[in-house]
């Protein structure tokens, strides 16, 4: 220690007047050290598998036919005038795409987009 001045004594004094931290987390179960222990307790914890579902009240459920709804045919240039009327600077509807995407992006969508109506 004869390279040791007053500055590495004091740091040597901090770092042993300190509290060491714990690399460990405590469970009911015992101690989590590794990463991967950690994630699983706390998987476990706030995501547990949902219970199964009850369906002996449905087995005998009788289902309608599907009826067919009348298709109303949307053209391109309605989707497109829609799309250019849309304001900026609104919040996303249900479906959280903000209307400057559909702007921008419209030429490479409309296609799909037909599709949905």
């Amino acid at each position: 220690m004869k390279e040791a001045d007053e500055a590495t004594i004091w740091k040597v004094k901090k770092y042993l007047d300190t509290t060491p931290t714990s690399i460990y987390i405590s469970t009911i179960t015992g101690s989590a050290a590794s990463n991967d222990e950690k994630a699983e307790i706390l998987r476990t914890t706030f995501f547990p598998q949902p219970p199964q579902a009850d369906l002996s009240d449905i087995q005998m459920a009788s289902y309608l036919e599907v009826v067919p709804s009348p298709r109303t045919l949307i053209t391109p240039s309605q989707v497109g005038n829609a799309i250019e009327k849309l304001a900026l600077k609104k919040a996303p509807g249900p479906d959280e795409i903000p209307n400057l995407v559909l702007k921008k992006c419209y030429d490479e969508i409309k296609e799909h987009l037909l599709l949905l109506a």
